[in-house]
């Protein structure tokens, strides 16, 4: 990988740390003469420093953001060929940390400069021609989403008095059962919350892998439970850990390709914490091993810590 581009997201947590000068001059001096594009945009020209970094043809698209930002350059990725190394860089590094471990920005950029990379394949699913690589999210995800969105486009107190009122008023409408699952067949009653995941749902959580699942595919959970309490309830649960796919309260199953429903013309589903829409009912499939990736060679990772002895 002698030709890497880089995008950065400049509102990301590791952009914004670090300020627009270090992280140049970090990339700089990590990537060396390796480096053959470097583009540090606001989200908003995101889709337009993406889409310049593989017109450029490189050996591999290095991205510095969140996972929608990962999400964009994967689209990129699946179409153009060109790998995509999914830096630290975001808030929650869901994606990163499972391919990085505990590099940081620093180390992983470094990885790349001296060559200590290896090339990998990473599992996702795809919605409506869309790719999803932690987690496609349907029912009271994608409203929350929007709320999320229009908090941050809120300029005044006034407005955000405004919009936290209307919040209010639709917080009960979006743990109302509207999400079906048609396919496969057995799971199907109406429900408020379902999240998909390619491979294990652990991994979603910022969690190791478990054993749960034998065969790599999508993994489905949805809550079955009436209102705000019960669906808090499920959500804290399954933060806490422990055996929650034999919650009651939950629906757990593994599948290469599941049909999903909502009620409504539209299906909002959220995927990698970015709203989006899809084809009402859509298919989601299992793209095992669909995408072209860059992760560390042995030598680049951190020697084990141990304690010493007393």
């Amino acid at each position: 990988m002698n030709r890497i581009a880089v995008v950065a997201n400049l509102r990301s947590g590791a952009a914004a740390r670090l300020g627009r000068e270090a992280l140049d001059a970090l990339v700089r001096e990590t990537l060396g003469s390796r480096l053959d594009l470097l583009d540090m945009a606001e989200p908003d020209a995101i889709p337009a420093a993406l889409k310049k970094a593989f017109e450029a043809k490189p050996d591999a698209v290095a991205v510095i953001g969140g996972d929608g930002t990962a999400r964009a350059a994967a689209e990129l990725s699946r179409t153009t060929g060109i790998p995509v190394a999914f830096l630290p860089g975001g808030t929650m590094n869901l994606l990163p940390k499972r391919i990085w471990g505990d590099l940081d920005l620093k180390d992983a950029l470094a990885a790349i400069g001296t060559g200590e990379t290896t090339p990998i394949k990473l599992d996702a699913g795809e919605i409506g021609g869309q790719i999803f690589l932690v987690a496609a999210m349907f029912g009271a995800a994608p409203g929350l989403t929007r709320l999320r969105e229009t908090f941050r486009r809120t300029a005044s107190l006034r407005e955000m008095g405004r919009v936290g009122a209307t919040a209010a008023r639709d917080l009960g409408v979006l743990t109302r059962p509207t999400v079906r699952i048609l396919e496969p067949e057995g799971v199907g009653r109406i429900m408020p919350a379902l999240v998909v995941t390619p491979g294990d749902a652990a991994l979603a959580l910022g969690r190791v892998r478990t054993d749960e699942i034998d065969t790599p595919s999508l993994e489905c959970v949805a809550a079955t439970v009436k209102g705000w309490p019960g669906l808090l309830a499920v959500m804290l649960r399954v933060m806490v850990g422990g055996d929650w796919r034999r919650d009651p309260r939950l629906v757990a199953f593994n599948a290469p390709r599941v049909l999903v429903g909502a009620r409504g013309k539209r299906l909002r589903v959220t995927l990698d914490g970015e709203l989006a829409h899809a084809p009402n009912p859509a298919a989601i499939r299992f793209l095992p091993e669909g995408l072209s990736s860059l992760g560390p060679r042995v030598a680049a990772l951190p020697e084990p810590k141990t304690e010493a002895a007393v």
